[in-house]
């Protein structure tokens, strides 16, 4: 309840009386006289209430932000290997102690635009890591709090985050309203149909567009996140392409949510490899049983649930690591051509 609402009619008690020999004004006059000072000190006592309590927002200073910030990234970089839920819980407590004051005060938008800046990040940073929707919710009210004054790298960040939770309407609205500024385009997306339940893109070549596809997860799945900017990606699908230990393997490359689609890169390189086409995340939220967005992971799913997983392709390959993935398949086994294959454990160039 807002401080002058607590006071509205409720003056002080009477005053105690002194005693039985004490003069009393008369009770016209004194009904009068103890109006007139009973509003003056109600006034008064709401007055310096109000102001001790702007004053004890004092709103942090840009270096206090940028301070508080740094120590963000800091965090950010020495929990990186701790579990994921412990490594978010670490960042959120971080970010709720330092930013979440500022951004839940009704006048953040008396904040400094560089101080409005270091929040735009300090937002955009949870929102990337942990794709909460409550974070890209402060993103937003930092947009609103900016105004007119935000410059290209606030808005740049703010598509990329609207980008990456698939607000492509807004971020393709938000791009018009800064023809200017050199955004990431938006492509077209096709709606999948009210019985289909997405949880990927499916990249139509030539056409400049998004599908809405759902990727069956029954029985065993072997889904391995990629990306053909990562060369360790590249290496592994190189190695394992037409490689018989995946002889019967359902397969699917597939792209991990970020903050940018890189549709040309994808569509170019499902043009040439088209035995080996990667599919876009849809939300990260459709993949919650995907705990580690790097490039390479390998999932091997049964039914929707995670049974085991491993990261990393170096040069020698991971071969080990792959087989035993692939002998915890419902069915226990690898095809018998896989055993036999003598490029079995031996890594070829990149192309």
């Amino acid at each position: 309840m807002p401080i002058a609402s607590q006071f509205q009619g409720r003056l002080p008690p009477d005053p105690i009386e002194l005693g039985s020999g004490a003069s009393r004004i008369p009770n016209t006059l004194e009904s009068s006289a103890m109006s007139i000072g009973h509003c003056r000190f109600r006034w008064f006592f709401i007055s310096t209430v109000l102001l001790i309590s702007s004053v004890a927002w004092a709103q942090p200073s840009v270096d206090v932000l940028n301070d508080a910030y740094d120590r963000l990234v800091a965090l950010d970089e020495a929990t990186l290997s701790l579990p994921r839920k412990d490594r978010l819980q670490r960042l959120a407590d971080a970010y709720n102690a330092a930013f979440a004051p500022v951004l839940d005060s009704p006048r953040l938008a008396d904040v400094p635009r560089a101080g409005l800046e270091t929040l735009s990040r300090a937002s955009q940073r949870l929102a990337y890591y942990t794709d909460d929707e409550r974070y890209l919710q402060q993103m937003i009210e930092v947009m609103e709090a900016f105004g007119d004054t935000a410059g290209p790298d606030v808005l740049k960040r703010y598509h990329q985050t609207l980008v990456q939770f698939r607000r492509f309407a807004d971020a393709d609205q938000l791009a018009g309203a800064h023809p200017g500024i050199e955004f990431e385009p938006v492509p077209d997306v096709v709606r999948a149909g009210p019985t289909v339940r997405p949880n990927a893109y499916a990249i139509d070549q030539g056409k400049r567009r998004l599908r809405e596809i759902q990727i069956p997860l029954r029985g065993d799945i072997l889904v391995v996140v990629v990306h053909p900017h990562c060369r360790f990606s590249v290496r592994a699908m190189d190695d394992l392409r037409h490689h018989p230990l995946l002889q019967g393997v359902h397969l699917v490359w597939l792209a991990p949510v970020g903050l940018r689609l890189d549709y040309e890169v994808l569509e170019a390189w499902n043009k040439t490899h088209t035995d080996q086409s990667i599919v876009l995340a849809r939300h990260t939220a459709d993949w919650s049983m995907i705990n580690s967005w790097g490039t390479p992971t390998f999932y091997l799913m049964h039914d929707g649930k995670m049974v085991a997983n491993f990261s990393g392709w170096p040069h020698e390959g991971n071969w080990l690591e792959l087989r035993a993935l692939l002998g915890k398949r419902s069915d226990g086994r690898i095809e018998l051509a896989a055993t036999a294959h003598n490029d079995a454990g031996q890594s070829r160039p990149v192309k």
